[in-house]
């Protein structure tokens, strides 16, 4: 599906187990997405960090990952589309908060765009019913990069890590989905989290995300055997805090 149309392909981290070393990504991740490298806008996760400094993943992706010392970056997705490809490991690149370097790049970033809407991208998620449900860690990363997202005006959140697929209506604004459906093993759904409306643990997928100059949005959870698992709509309105 991606090869035959798609304008971006957005990996949320831990794209190749277990570690993300370089020859894994070249022997296994490449042969499944190596033909839609150019298009790829990868964000890292925890196993990419089991090789110190993320190096095989920094390699394989070259500039398409940024740099270690700048991985945080950002893309026109469409017409009136920014996205924030960001970072919340956060010890690895200086920190997640709003005194870090990667912070002061977001809250400059949001504060200059022309873009309408915009979709942040990282690994952890704040909220997901899925077995990292209240797990310290992960919502410590997630918190510092989501209160800088949110009082920028960004509308949607995308996030991984949980091995499942999640949609919520808007928290706080914005729109999360948990899209850790990429292929290693599913989890469980343990809870159902405040705000969560659809759960699925057992399928393997992508989210399509179709972006309209007029600031709204199509979705749909698409199986690995093309079918639509859930859609919909929805429309860019959260506004930057005053």
């Amino acid at each position: 599906m991606v090869n035959h149309g798609a304008d971006w392909f957005v990996p949320l981290g831990d794209i190749q187990y277990e570690t993300g070393g370089y020859r894994a990504f070249e022997r296994v991740y490449d042969k499944a997405f190596g033909a839609v490298r150019n298009v790829t806008r990868p964000v890292p996760g925890n196993h990419e960090y089991g090789t110190p400094g993320a190096h095989g993943y920094f390699k394989y992706f070259k500039d398409k990952a940024g740099s270690p010392k700048h991985p945080w970056r950002s893309f026109i997705a469409a017409p009136g589309w920014r996205v924030l490809l960001l970072d919340s490991e956060c010890e690895a690149v200086g920190g997640c908060g709003p005194h870090s370097r990667q912070g002061h790049w977001i809250k400059r970033k949001l504060r200059t765009t022309s873009q309408q809407c915009v979709v942040a991208a990282w690994h952890h998620p704040l909220h997901t019913s899925g077995e990292y449900a209240g797990n310290a860690d992960s919502e410590s990363r997630a918190r510092k990069l989501w209160r800088l997202v949110d009082q920028g005006g960004a509308d949607i959140v995308l996030n991984g890590h949980d091995h499942i697929y999640e949609r919520f209506g808007k928290l706080h604004g914005m729109q999360e989905f948990v899209v850790g459906t990429g292929g290693k093993n599913h989890y469980s759904i343990t809870t159902h989290a405040h705000g969560s409306r659809t759960r699925i643990d057992n399928r393997y997928g992508v989210l399509k995300l179709t972006m309209r100059a007029n600031g709204t949005y199509r979705r749909a959870f698409v199986t690995a055997d093309g079918v639509v698992r859930d859609s919909g709509h929805g429309s860019c309105t959260n506004k930057p805090a005053p």
